[in-house]
């Protein structure tokens, strides 16, 4: 995506790689690192169950919500979470449906204690359902995104209180 972008743009995205990699390095204060760590990293301790209806965002990457996922399951709550990913463009780009298909596994999962069947065809199949009931809620687009590059840099709270700045 950068690269297009740059192209598109008519800069060069190697003459600024190659300024950056010149430029200082500059570390954080890591007084600033621990404050921030107890505010905006994840501890993954969820203590009900959650639904993440997602779409690969800009503002929102899917390398994050693995991320996520990872430090739920570190925080030894990974049967309390689902993932399930949209083919819809832009920041919130679910579309009604898709987002109902998440309420609906929440709910069964709040009343009977279980997620059920949570395979791609099951959750296509309470799509249709729904759909059936509800056409207004327009199309599922609910897919297998197959592997994600996960994030470069996870933070979370097993991190917590590890950086020392460089």
């Amino acid at each position: 995506m950068v690269e297009a972008l740059y192209k598109k743009a008519g800069l060069d995205l190697s003459a600024d790689l190659a300024v950056l990699a010149k430029a200082p390095r500059i570390s954080a204060d890591p007084k600033a690192v621990a404050k921030e760590e107890l505010q905006g990293s994840y501890t993954g301790k969820i203590k009900g169950p959650v639904v993440n209806v997602d779409n690969d965002d800009p503002v929102d990457a899917a390398s994050y919500k693995l991320s996520y996922a990872q430090a739920v399951k570190k925080a030894g709550a990974a049967n309390l979470f689902r993932l399930l990913w949209a083919d819809g463009a832009g920041h919130g780009g679910q579309s009604a449906l898709d987002r109902a298909v998440g309420f609906r596994l929440l709910i069964r999962r709040l009343d009977t204690g279980k997620w059920g069947d949570v395979s791609l065809p099951a959750l296509k199949a309470m799509g249709e359902q729904i759909a059936l009931e509800k056409p207004e809620l327009g199309r599922l687009t609910l897919f297998d995104p197959g592997p994600i590059t996960p994030a470069l840099f996870a933070w979370d709270a097993s991190n917590w209180r590890t950086y020392k700045g460089k």
